[in-house]
């Protein structure tokens, strides 16, 4: 079953997600996104279409509902990060054109992205096709953080080190890199845009804290203390 065909009938619950039209997303800190993807690339976007997904539309139609409709965005591929996403022509340039799938509809965790612009795609490969939704990691190349750029070039040691995402406390490992998320408390942006979990001087996984980690967390606490 397609993917975006399984979102429609799977909700997941969970505590402190985004919610845009129905659709949820847990909060994930990038590297944990960059690694659990199946590709990661920079790619521009010149040429959006929808159509329906005709692969189980007799089921669909049996049941009175609506086809689902998926969006497709023909990129030009800049970089690939990671994952096997070749041209699918012969071709002796250094870009080449790649198609990326998603919903047409935010309700099914579909994404839109802008004509012209150069984004950041994360996600999965499915049956060959390049999928993302709206809980991927996925984002306009020129607002990427200078550390979210050294990870995805080869800092992000995802065969060496995980992050420890923990809800409420409760962790699913034991990595020293934890990621808090806790009920109705906002994540942590510092965290998010300038930390990366590596192997350290002690030879373990470790939060590494940057002048930009600094520099960020220094302007939460001095907000905090500004007179309202």
């Amino acid at each position: 079953m397609n993917m975006f065909l399984a979102a429609g009938f799977v909700l997941v619950f969970c505590l402190n997600v985004g919610v845009v039209e129905g659709c949820m997303c847990l909060p994930r800190h990038p590297q944990a996104s960059f690694c659990s993807a199946d590709f990661a690339l920079k790619g521009m976007v010149i040429k959006k279409y929808t159509k329906k997904d005709m692969t189980n539309a007799a089921m669909f139609e049996m049941l009175g509902l609506e086809v689902p409709v998926n969006a497709y965005y023909d990129i030009l591929v800049m970089k690939v990060y990671k994952g096997n996403v070749t041209a699918k022509e012969d071709t002796y340039a250094s870009f080449f054109k790649a198609t990326i799938q998603t919903s047409a509809h935010q309700a099914t965790c579909g994404t839109e992205f802008d004509k012209g612009k150069s984004y950041l795609f994360t996600g999965r490969i499915f049956n060959g096709e390049l999928q993302v939704n709206k809980c991927d990691w996925t984002k306009e190349y020129k607002t990427l953080t200078p550390s979210m750029k050294r990870g995805i070039k080869g800092e992000y040691q995802c065969n060496k080190c995980k992050i420890n995402t923990c809800m409420n406390g409760h962790c699913d490992n034991e990595s020293k890199c934890k990621w808090e998320i806790n009920y109705n408390q906002p994540i942590d942006e510092c965290t998010a845009q300038h930390r990366i979990c590596k192997v350290n001087k002690e030879g373990e996984c470790g939060w590494n804290n940057g002048l930009f980690y600094q520099a960020c967390s220094n302007k939460i606490i001095l907000d905090l203390y500004k007179p309202s």
